[in-house]
């Protein structure tokens, strides 16, 4: 994953995470600051890799529990569903950059978690870009 870190706006955010964890007001929130943030829907696909066909700099895996989600919205379905998305996610969270459980936080304090993980990363990029490979 290669980013373009020309005032994180170019940085290409893949958002992915259960039903109603919260991916897309994050986005949401995300594009209102002029982030390029992407909601990608893969709890709904059956492939564990569909995320890398979105081609992201930065991944962020968000989750949330059944009591959680249903306290959120009214949702049908059950654990062992949630239990699927989960395991279609494991791929993506595996290579996640940040994973946020929002059970407990505020869509508030998910975006400050997800600020502060980009803000570091694309400053680790800008410090790595400048290192001569040929210098010991």
């Amino acid at each position: 994953m290669s980013a373009v870190l020309d005032g994180g706006g170019n940085l290409r955010i893949g958002v992915v995470g259960n039903c109603v964890s919260g991916k897309s007001t994050l986005v949401c929130k995300l594009r209102a600051l002029g982030y390029n943030a992407i909601n990608v829907p893969q709890e709904h696909s059956v492939s564990r890799r569909f995320w890398r066909r979105i081609k992201t700099d930065f991944l962020i895996y968000l989750s949330c529990t059944l009591p959680v989600a249903r306290a959120r919205r009214p949702i049908e379905w059950g654990q062992e569903r949630l239990n699927q998305q989960w395991d279609i996610l494991s791929d993506a969270k595996e290579h996640a950059h940040v994973v946020i459980d929002t059970d407990l936080l505020t869509a508030e304090q998910v975006m400050a978690l997800a600020l502060c993980s980009i803000h570091k990363f694309t400053k680790e990029q800008k410090c790595n870009a400048n290192v001569d490979p040929f210098v010991v």
